[in-house]
């Protein structure tokens, strides 16, 4: 995952001198990425959940599209496993979704719990929970996919803020891009200019130089001041 996240791509068996410096671009499109995750939901599409404290929440169905249009598609569901706890079902489920811009399959694993819905003393029950004959009679047929739903529910709010994450949080925070927009043209700029430079360098410290450049792209640490630092070096 990191080789992706850094401006620098060494392709295996290239020597060093044969490293190729991506454009800058690869980030910016990442960080547009997770703004659109951070965006605050439509007021329309979040509805109230009275029988639990009035707590706010995005239906299912406008989660699944959200992934379909996030995704193109790609996103899919594995390892839904669950137990009984007392009365209740307490599960997890792996969320796997396609980085459109890294182009890598990543995970959000999500967990939830419902109760099984059981007959009280009042009602013909014996008063313990953990005996399944007090259960109603087909109780499973809606707790169990309920179950799944809340530990979909919970993985998708991982995502950001566009999935429900802050909805019913009394603090929460705001995506700040690490690339502010006024910079985005002078890196890429600098990035350009120092790979076109090099190229032309015959020094004998251009390997040197070269792998001070992939050092600083692959900690994110490839500034214009570094930039200038190396142009100078090679009498520019």
């Amino acid at each position: 995952m990191s080789e992706n996240l850094g401006l620098i791509e060494v392709k295996q068996n290239q020597k060093l001198n044969e490293i190729e410096v991506y454009d800058n671009a690869i980030r910016i499109k990442a960080q547009n990425f997770l703004k659109y995750l951070h965006k605050q939901p439509d007021k329309k599409d979040v509805r109230v959940n009275k029988m639990a404290g009035s707590s706010r929440y995005l239906p299912i169905s406008f989660l699944e599209m959200q992934l379909d249009e996030l995704t193109f598609g790609l996103w899919e569901t594995k390892n839904f496993t669950y137990m009984t706890i007392a009365n209740e079902i307490v599960g997890s489920i792996e969320l796997r979704y396609f980085h459109p811009t890294f182009k890598e399959w990543l995970t959000r694993t999500g967990a939830g719990a419902v109760p099984i819905q059981m007959k009280s003393k009042e009602k013909g029950g014996t008063g313990d929970v953990t005996d399944v004959k007090n259960k109603y009679i087909n109780a499973l047929v809606k707790d169990f996919p309920h179950l799944k739903a809340e530990c979909f529910r919970n993985a998708c709010i991982s995502l950001g803020k566009s999935f429900g994450r802050d909805l019913n949080r009394e603090f929460e925070d705001y995506y700040d891009p690490l690339i502010k927009p006024d910079e985005e043209k002078e890196i890429n700029t600098a990035i350009k200019n120092v790979i076109a430079e090099l190229d032309k360098y015959e020094g004998t410290d251009r390997d040197e130089l070269k792998r001070q450049c992939a050092e600083k792209a692959a900690k994110q640490e490839f500034t214009v001041d570094f930039a200038n630092e190396i142009l100078r070096k090679i009498g520019l």
